[in-house]
């Protein structure tokens, strides 16, 4: 559908009109709308007249025109709906939504207006911008450049019921809280909460590490702006002191909840806590600086990498590990396999090489792992013709620079030796089960002097995102996290671009588990 463009008509001898229109126009355009609105979208010095009747009976696609008492009388409006008039006239498709505000007798115009289906009034700012937002073939509240997020993230979405279920439950549950949704890179949470944010329609903030817009004052105005759009209250102004944003993420929170119907939360949904820059942030201070209380009626659904993320609070605070449901996330792989591959050029390049459905599904289901990234750039390149069968060697470009972003990120967090790094990944890699931090620092005081268990869980620790963790009785044991990933560290490339020549430490490693009799530990 093409962006709307939607011309305000309203009366200026009313402040509850002026106050109405321009925070309806505001919402809109922070959904994507075009919106013309005296005396704002005047430019400095250009007639009123000629620009008026050009952006009534030229540009625009929908007419609201706000009736009261005071609009009804006033000289402008009447003139706006003889324009609109005129305009529909020549053309049906433009579309007059006139919006009453009272009731009141006859006026000019009135004829010409009863014609047309009345956007219903709501006493709530969030209700009415939702009606309007619909009327203009708007169909969510969601800000322009998040609706294309998700709509690019949600195509082909499947499954995942079992969240959605521990969402609502956790809705039900209490009063107000915090649910952090925890998993693997590449195990969908973007993809979750997009979708979650498409069926309901809360207000929304991801944050993008490549792009910056992953700061808590980014957030906080970002968030402000959302909600002053939909609630009616006042955002946050330019030129903030940075140090009362903490306070003012405060007063947003309290202001909409007050504008929300009584019988509906005010949900917050806030995806990669672990991609934010919190440099600059007051030491101590939880993550985007989230309330430690919360308002009654306040929730906020999070997504996080297992990166210890701080965030202190006497809210409710539950985590709900997307590891702990493999099961699940398993069936939801298999049947997004099945559809993928009963689309026109995978089941095409199945067709021509012999494989059949069960098969690809199966196989494919193994590789991924549950892992949803993986498969996201796998089946192009298999649709592409890059592969003659399903024995995939070779990462495709997209996960190598996915890959990629993990291994800066690895060598860049903390202050340990670049060199101790390395080993530690090189001895990941060499092992196909999960090891124990002492059974690393043995091997590691072989061939890196100065090397402890101390400083190797210091390493692990740093990589909490990266690794699985298995606890076992005799303490835990890691891995990483996905097959593919130890693939593309353990290239001879990846490794000797930390700068370190690896020598052959296969016999360390089997005289070090020997030692320590490591099979029977």
């Amino acid at each position: 559908m093409a962006r709307p463009s939607v011309f305000f008509s309203y009366g200026n001898g009313d402040e509850r009109d002026r106050g109405t229109a321009h925070r309806l126009a505001g919402g809109l355009r922070s959904l994507g709308a075009e919106v013309w609105i005296a005396p704002d979208s005047i430019p400095a010095g250009d007639e009123w007249r000629p620009v008026l009747i050009q952006q009534v009976l030229e540009r625009s696609t929908h007419f609201v025109v706000l009736l009261s008492a005071s609009s009804v009388t006033s000289a402008w409006v009447r003139r706006e709906i003889d324009l609109a008039a005129r305009r529909h006239a020549d053309d049906p498709e433009f579309r007059v939504l006139p919006l009453l505000t009272g009731r009141f007798g006859d006026y000019p115009g009135r004829e010409f207006l009863n014609r047309f289906q009345r956007i219903p009034f709501h006493d709530t700012p969030a209700a009415q911008l939702a009606e309007l937002a619909r009327a203009v073939g708007l169909d969510a509240l969601t800000a322009a450049d998040t609706a294309e997020l998700i709509a690019e993230k949600t195509v082909s979405f499947v499954g995942r019921d079992n969240v959605f279920e521990a969402i609502d439950d956790f809705l039900a549950s209490g009063d107000r809280g915090y649910l952090t949704i925890e998993g693997d890179p590449g195990a969908g949470k973007t993809t979750l909460l997009a979708e979650y944010v498409r069926r309901t329609g809360y207000v929304a903030h991801f944050n993008i590490r490549g792009q910056s817009l992953n700061t808590s004052r980014y957030f906080v105005h970002r968030l402000g702006s959302n909600l002053a759009a939909r609630y009616g209250i006042a955002g946050v102004a330019a030129g903030t002191d940075a140090d009362r944003h903490g306070e003012i993420l405060g007063r947003l929170l309290s202001e909409a909840r007050a504008n929300e119907a009584a019988d509906r939360p005010l949900v917050v949904v806030v995806d990669a806590l672990d991609e934010v820059n919190t440099g600059g942030d007051p030491e101590g201070a939880n993550v985007l600086l989230l309330p430690r209380h919360l308002p009654g009626g306040v929730y906020f659904i999070l997504s996080s990498r297992r990166a210890g993320v701080p965030l202190h609070t006497d809210a409710p605070n539950r985590v709900f590990d997307l590891g702990r449901h493999h099961g699940q996330t398993m069936a939801d792989v298999r049947e997004y396999l099945r559809r993928q591959g009963s689309r026109d050029r995978l089941r095409g390049w199945l067709a021509d090489h012999g494989i059949p459905l069960p098969d690809f599904v199966d196989v494919l289901a193994g590789k991924s792992d549950g892992n949803f990234m993986y498969l996201r750039h796998v089946l192009p390149e298999l649709a592409a013709g890059v592969y003659q069968d399903l024995d995939i060697r070779h990462l495709p470009q997209g996960l190598e620079q996915y890959y990629d972003d993990h291994w800066r990120a690895m060598g860049r967090d903390g202050n340990l030796p670049t060199r101790l790094k390395v080993w530690v990944i090189y001895l990941l890699c060499e092992f196909a089960r999960p090891v124990s931090t002492g059974v690393l620092a043995r091997i590691l005081r072989e061939v890196e002097p100065g090397a402890d268990a101390m400083s190797v869980q210091q390493v692990l620790d740093e990589w909490r995102q990266f690794l699985h963790r298995d606890e076992e009785p005799r303490g835990a044991r890691f891995s990483l996290y996905h097959a593919s990933f130890r693939d593309f560290l353990h290239r001879k490339d990846t490794i000797r671009s930390a700068g370190l020549v690896l020598r052959d430490v296969n016999a360390v490693i089997a005289d070090v588990l020997w030692k320590h009799e490591y099979g029977r530990k």
